[in-house]
């Protein structure tokens, strides 16, 4: 019960207390003097002075209070604290709707081991009827109608135990469909009573703030001759302003967005710790060689990324491989990495002619791709474009 009606219903029992026991106690006094009046005119022996003084008509006082407004809220207090009541004794609705399912897959269980059983009944039915048609009397109609009418009987059964399945089978999905609604909107009430609260929370917290934020700001204005105070004054007026301002368009969403959420007009937000945990994606695999040569390589991203001589480089496998089948670069065990690791002293050029693009393919990559022998062979291109060469020509004589 919250504390406003737990209020109201105080008021309703003071009214009461203040009220309605006085007057009831005025009504009982009276009572007792009238009964003493009557007995004293049917009893001769007193005289009708002492029975006109032993009672009167009572005055009906009541004390001076405004009845109408104290009335209203006495009203109010009892309807809402009425209806915020819990029967005990009443059933969730989901309670019934369960029994209802359970109740419907047994019945279910039972139809279908009924149909197997009609099943069975039909096929020797058939059965039997084929066997007299093929090999008894057909001149016995007598024979042939109860046949016939078996196989009548049979099949009829087993498409009444069809029909009440279907039926059964429709009923147990609009029960469970029940469920699943009662379900979804105790979640959608819970969630508008949970946002109902912390709307509460804050607008009962925002006053305060705005007062504490206040008596901070004037009390860092008295000091203005250091500048950082007042900065902090500046700052502290202007976020006060910016919250006011967006609280009052926000408290207003979120009060709307209540019933929204109840009449499901708007999903009902999840907490982090229902929401399903997304797994983690496994990071690409990559490879950390020593670079021979400044080279250029794209990430698993897509960007282009540069790799200076006589640095440690990481990169994807399939760039970092090919660097050490063209001795581009060399494993991070190589002795030659203690030696010369940092001699550039990060002296590159990304741009400089010599810098190898360790994306390119082989020209003869498509060659050893399509071939597994000359893939397996790893023929290394020589350039001996340089080789000096003499070839002699015979040219005749003219």
């Amino acid at each position: 019960m919250r504390y406003e009606t737990f209020d109201l219903f105080a008021g309703a029992i003071e009214i009461v207390v203040d009220e309605l026991l006085p007057a009831l106690i005025v009504r009982l006094d009276a009572g007792a003097q009238r009964d003493e009046h009557f007995a004293c005119l049917l009893e001769p022996r007193i005289s009708s002075a002492k029975c006109a003084k032993m009672w009167s008509a009572p005055r009906q006082t009541a004390p001076n209070v405004d009845c109408s407004t104290r009335w209203i809220y006495a009203n109010q207090g009892m309807s809402a604290y009425t209806g915020r009541m819990k029967n005990p004794f009443r059933k969730d609705p989901t309670h019934n709707l369960g029994t209802t399912v359970a109740s419907l897959t047994t019945r279910g269980e039972q139809l279908v081991a009924k149909r197997a059983t009609a099943q069975l009944a039909l096929d020797e039915a058939i059965k039997a009827r084929q066997h007299t048609l093929l090999a008894g009397d057909l001149d016995d109609q007598r024979a042939l109608h109860n046949l016939q009418g078996l196989v009548d009987t049979a099949a009829s059964t087993l498409t009444g135990i069809d029909d009440a399945l279907t039926v059964l089978a429709h009923d147990k999905a609009e029960a469970e469909h029940q469920i699943k609604a009662e379900h979804e909107r105790k979640l959608r009430a819970n969630a508008a009573d949970k946002l109902h609260k912390q709307v509460a929370a804050i607008e009962a917290a925002l006053p305060i703030y705005l007062q504490a934020s206040r008596d901070l700001a004037d009390g860092l204005s008295k000091i203005d001759w250091h500048f950082e105070t007042g900065q902090m004054a500046s700052f502290i007026q202007s976020t006060m302003g910016q919250i006011e301002v967006a609280a009052n368009f926000a408290l207003a969403e979120l009060k709307s967005m209540q019933e929204a959420i109840r009449g499901g007009q708007q999903p009902a937000p999840q907490d982090a710790s229902s929401m399903p945990a997304v797994e983690p994606v496994p990071e690409p695999p990559v490879m950390t060689v020593f670079m021979l040569r400044s080279g250029e390589f794209r990430d698993h991203d897509g960007r282009k990324q540069f790799a200076g001589q006589f640095e440690d480089a990481t990169m994807p496998v399939t760039p970092a491989h090919r660097a050490l089948r063209k001795g581009y670069a060399v494993l991070t065990t190589d002795p030659r990495r203690a030696q010369l690791r940092g001699s550039r002293g990060g002296d590159f050029n990304p741009n400089a002619p010599d810098v190898v693009d360790l994306d390119a393919e082989e020209r003869n990559g498509e060659l050893q791709h399509a071939d597994p022998i000359l893939r397996a062979a790893n023929f290394t291109k020589i350039d001996r474009s340089a080789e000096a060469r003499k070839i002699e020509i015979s040219v005749p004589r003219v």
